[in-house]
This record gives structure tokens, C-alpha cells and sequence, in this order.
């Protein structure tokens, strides 16, 4: 029997890929699953569908039939295990589902803020395990208030989360120093606002001039600026009558909500909507997809600023 040097081993357990397979990896990995090439047990199909469980909550409680991982080179491929019984591709039947990606030169770092349950800062984690994000790496997660879900998110995804609480500062001038040298400290390449409900000041802006964007639910330059957030803007969109509404990204400057545009993407307001009904159709069909394009788009050098106005290069 030929032999193969095991690089490392994670046994998964409670908390499936997302907690175990981090945990075999130093510093600068990451791993990227191959679902479509794991043995999966028909009984998980079961499960996902008589309890109406998301996929990635499934890969983050159960182990899908797969018990455990083992890292050996590239090159020490084999053939895959039989379907019927999950047996015979031993330890080096692995690198064709785990592989190790350096988090190397080139590689912009994301630092993403939140302020809350992370919804859209889970689109991103999802988005970056599909491979959607080129040229980008989520580094650390910032959180303005300890205890929020945003954090565990991270967590699971075995990327570090800090918490800048505000209320421990003085001021918004307090803060946001506080906030410029965290970021600073951490080497942002790109900060990204994904639900985070604190105002920084431009010494923030100044230290990342073009390097820092926000997700908004709304049409800019509609129903925007100081006091709209969350559901606030949904029930002003209500209130007004419109018949669209829908999310923008665009770049953080001083001036709130007003910086140039990156994408935009609308959606019905329908008869019968409230204000929790049409926040639900907003992130799903907007937020969650426009945020990980954007952000994919800055990590591949795609955006161009010309004044407020922003170019999409091919």
C-alpha cells in the first residue's frame, strides 16, 4: 500500500464542515467543500426536507454522511468512494473535496461591520464559500454591540469577530477614531457596512477614501439619509405610495447615504404589503444579491469613481 503524509484530520461532529474543518487549519487557510463530490446519506435529504432546514444550516449541525476529513497533497488523488457504501477511497480520496487556499498575495482584505443579526453579512460568508467573491478574503467581523448573532455567524465560519461597542465612547468623534485605527490595525482593504446602524465621522472616510461601501433598502436618492434604517424605510416607502422599491449599494462618504453608486435593483411594492413583508422581499431579492456582487466587483480592481459617479469596467 503506497503512502500518503496526512497534513491534518478534523473529525466532524456537532457543528458539521462550517465549526470542525476550520479547526485543522493555521493561520492564512481556508478550506472550500466540493459538495457535489461528498458522500451524502439520503436520510440528510430527509431531514432538510421534513423540517424545511437551509442547506447551509444543515452543513453547520450534521456532518451530511461525512465523518471525517483528512488533508493530504494535491497530487496524492484517488478514486472516489463507492456511492452505495461511502467505503473505499481511504484517506486520499480527500483532496478532491478539501482543498487549502493561501490567503496570498493580491488578496484584499474585507472587514465587514454589523450592527445586528448579520443577514447580510451572511450573504457574503455564503457568496465567499461558492467561490463568488475572487480576489477578496472576509478577515474579521466588527460588531457595535456585544452579543449579536452578526458575531456567531462569524464564528462558524471560523472568522475572528471584534466588538467596538458605542456606547462605551463619549461621542460619534470618540468612536469613529476608535473605529479608523480597529480598521486600520486590521489592514482593510475594503470596510463594508452590512447592517451596521452607527454613523462614522470622516476621519473613517479619510483614512479609507473609496475603500468603504454600504448596503441601503431603498432607491437612492429615495428614501434615504438620517433617520432612514430598517423598517423605518419600508413604512415611509408604504406611506408614500410608491410602486418600487428596492436596495442600493453604494460608497460611503461623509455625507450620509449620499456617496456614488455601485448597483441598484427594484422590486415590486404590492398591494396588501407591510412594512415586515416588503423588508423580507427587499433583502431576498435585493440586498443578498446586489452586496456580494458589489463587493465582488471592487476585489477584481471593476469600479471605477469619477467624481459620484461609478463606472463598471469589464
Amino acid at each position: 500500500m503506497d503512502s500518503v503524509r496526512v497534513h491534518a484530520i478534523s473529525h466532524i461532529t456537532g457543528g458539521g464542515f462550517y465549526e470542525n474543518v476550520p479547526r485543522m487549519l493555521q493561520d492564512g487557510f481556508t478550506a472550500v467543500i466540493e459538495k457535489d463530490k461528498c458522500f451524502k446519506k439520503p436520510i440528510f435529504d430527509l431531514i432538510a426536507k421534513e423540517g424545511n432546514i437551509p442547506e447551509r444550516d444543515m452543513y453547520n449541525t450534521f456532518n451530511m454522511g461525512t465523518g471525517l476529513v483528512i488533508a493530504v497533497d494535491a497530487t496524492r488523488r484517488t478514486r472516489r468512494a463507492d456511492p452505495a457504501t461511502g467505503r473505499g477511497a481511504g484517506c486520499n480520496h480527500w483532496p478532491d473535496q478539501v482543498r487549502r487556499e493561501r490567503r496570498g498575495a493580491g488578496m484584499k482584505r474585507i472587514v465587514v461591520l454589523v450592527s445586528g443579526g448579520g443577514t447580510n453579512l451572511q450573504a457574503l460568508l455564503d457568496a465567499q464559500d461558492r467561490g463568488e467573491i475572487p480576489g477578496g478574503q472576509i478577515t474579521c467581523v466588527i460588531a457595535s454591540k456585544p452579543g449579536v448573532y452578526a458575531l456567531e455567524r462569524a464564528a462558524a465560519h471560523g472568522i475572528p469577530g471584534k466588538v467596538l461597542e458605542r456606547k462605551a465612547y463619549p461621542d460619534a468623534h470618540a468612536y469613529s477614531a476608535a473605529m479608523r485605527d480597529l480598521l486600520l490595525a486590521e489592514q482593510a482593504d475594503l470596510v463594508v457596512y452590512a447592517g451596521f446602524l452607527t454613523i462614522l465621522d470622516e476621519q473613517v472616510v479619510d483614512a479609507f477614501p473609496g475603500k468603504m461601501m454600504n448596503i441601503h433598502p431603498a432607491l437612492i436618492p429615495s428614501f434615504c439619509g438620517k433617520g432612514y434604517y430598517g423598517l423605518h424605510v419600508h413604512e415611509a416607502v408604504l406611506q408614500s405610495g410608491v410602486k418600487l422599491t428596492g436596495a442600493t449599494v453604494h460608497f460611503v462618504t461623509a455625507d450620509c447615504d449620499a456617496g456614488p453608486i455601485i448597483a441598484q435593483k427594484a422590486v415590486p411594492v404590492l398591494e396588501g404589503d407591510t412594512p415586515e413583508v416588503l423588508q423580507r422581499r427587499v433583502m431576498e431579492q435585493c440586498e443578498w444579491q446586489l452586496l456580494p456582487q458589489a463587493v465582488a466587483l471592487f476585489c477584481q480592481d471593476k469600479i471605477q469613481i469619477t467624481g459620484n459617479k461609478t463606472r463598471i469596467l469589464d
